[in-house]
C-alpha cells in the first residue's frame, strides 16, 4: 500500500511484480507471502543468472534488468481462483488456484520464421506486450567475435546482439585433449568441424583429439570460449572456439569525434590510434584494457593491475621476473615489431 521512490527493492518484491505482469494474480495461501512468490519465481526461472535471492536481498540495476528480461521470455498465464470456503468462527479454507498457460493460437500468433525452432505453443510476455514487433532471432554468423549469438529486434530494427553463454571458458592456453574431456565430446572432431576465431578473424582450424595434448588454443593474455554444437550423430558434431585477446591502450584524446559520433581516441599497443564511441568517463593518459574485433575496439574491460619492484630477468620469451614473480607477456602486448614496449 506504499509507494516509496527512495526505498530499495528486494529480489522477492521484484519477482512479485513480474509475476503479476505474467498473469499470476493470486498466490497460494501462506503465513509468509514471500514463500509462494519465491517458489513460483524459481519455477518460471525469473532468477536465472541473478544468483541467490531472498527477502533481504536488494537488487541493483543489472539484477533488475536481468529479472525483467527473464520475465519477458517467460510464458503468460491466466489465473483462476475458486472462492474461499468460510466456516464462521472455525476456519477459512482457501479456494483452489489454477494457472493455465495462454496458447498463442488464441490470438492467431504464427511465430517467427527466422527462428522456427522456438516452441510457439504458448505466449511469452514479450509477445503479449509487443506482439510481433519484438523478436529474438538467431544470428547465423554469430557476433563480432564469432561466438554463437541471438539478437533482439524491435519493429525490424536491431536492439542488441548478445553472445550465447559458452560451454567452457579458459583463461590462457587450453589443449585439444582438455577440450575433448571438458566438453564431453562423443568422438574426435576433425579440423573441418572446428571453427576457430581470433579477435573476430577466422583462424586456421585444428582438430580436437582426445589423446593430443600438443594441439593448443589460446595463450597468455587471451580468453578461449568453447561451444559444443551437438549434431544428430557424432559425425555431425561441431565445435566453435572464440579466442579474445586483451589489449593495452592509452587514452590520447578524451573528446574525440568520428563523423557524428563522440568518444575517445586510444593508442592501442601494437595496433595504433583507434576511435571508441563512449559517453565519457575517461581522461587523457588513462591506461585501459580493451578487446578488439576485426580491427575495431569493442569494449573497454577495465584498468590494468600494476606492479613495481626489481626486474631480475627479462627472457627471450619477453617474460619479466619482478621480485621473484614471473609475468609472461600477453599475446597482444608489445610494439608493432613484436618487441617489448620501451619503459615497461
Amino acid at each position: 500500500g506504499i509507494y516509496d521512490g527512495d526505498a530499495y527493492v528486494t529480489g522477492v518484491e521484484a519477482a512479485a511484480m513480474m509475476l503479476r505482469a505474467l498473469g499470476y494474480t493470486a498466490m497460494p495461501a501462506s503465513e509468509n507471502w514471500e514463500t509462494p512468490v519465491v517458489a513460483k519465481a524459481a519455477e518460471v526461472k525469473l532468477f536465472k543468472d541473478v544468483g541467490a535471492v531472498n527477502g533481504s536481498t536488494f537488487l541493483n540495476r543489472n539484477a533488475v534488468a536481468q529479472v525483467a528480461l527473464n520475465a519477458l521470455k517467460a510464458d503468460v498465464v491466466n489465473t483462476d481462483k475458486e472462492g474461499d470456503i468460510i466456516v464462521e468462527g472455525i476456519v477459512t479454507i482457501p479456494g483452489k488456484i489454477t494457472y493455465t498457460k495462454v496458447e498463442v493460437n488464441e490470438r492467431g500468433y504464427t511465430g517467427n520464421a527466422d527462428n522456427a525452432s522456438h516452441d510457439y505453443k504458448y505466449q511469452q510476455l514479450c509477445e503479449k506486450l509487443y506482439d510481433d514487433d519484438l523478436e529474438l532471432v538467431t544470428v547465423a554468423a554469430g557476433d563480432d567475435f564469432g561466438r554463437p549469438a541471438h539478437k533482439w529486434t524491435y519493429e525490424n530494427k536491431d536492439v542488441v546482439t548478445v553472445s550465447d553463454k559458452a560451454d567452457r571458458t579458459y583463461v590462457g592456453e587450453v589443449t585439444a585433449e582438455d577440450l575433448y574431456d571438458d566438453l564431453g565430446l562423443r568422438a574426435n572432431v576433425p579440423a573441418a568441424k572446428v571453427d576457430t576465431w581470433t579477435d573476430g578473424v577466422k583462424a586456421n582450424n585444428k582438430k580436437i583429439d582426445q589423446d593430443d595434448d600438443t594441439v593448443k588454443f589460446g595463450t597468455d593474455g587471451q580468453t578461449v570460449e568453447a561451444y559444443y554444437i551437438k549434431g544428430a550423430t557424432a559425425a555431425d558434431d561441431k565445435v566453435i572456439l572464440s579466442i579474445v585477446s586483451s589489449y593495452l591502450g592509452v587514452v590520447t584524446d578524451d573528446s574525440a569525434k568520428s563523423g557524428d559520433k563522440t568518444g575517445i581516441r586510444i593508442d592501442v599497443s601494437g595496433v595504433g590510434s583507434k576511435f571508441f564511441e563512449t559517453a565519457g568517463g575517461y581522461a587523457e593518459d588513462d591506461v585501459v584494457l580493451l578487446t578488439m574485433a576485426n580491427g575495431d575496439i569493442k569494449e573497454i574491460t577495465g584498468e590494468p593491475k600494476t606492479v613495481s619492484g626489481e626486474v631480475t630477468r627479462l627472457g627471450s620469451d619477453k617474460a619479466m621476473t619482478i621480485d621473484g614473480t614471473k609475468y609472461p607477456q600477453a599475446a597482444q602486448f608489445g610494439a608493432a615489431d613484436g618487441s617489448v614496449i620501451k619503459g615497461v
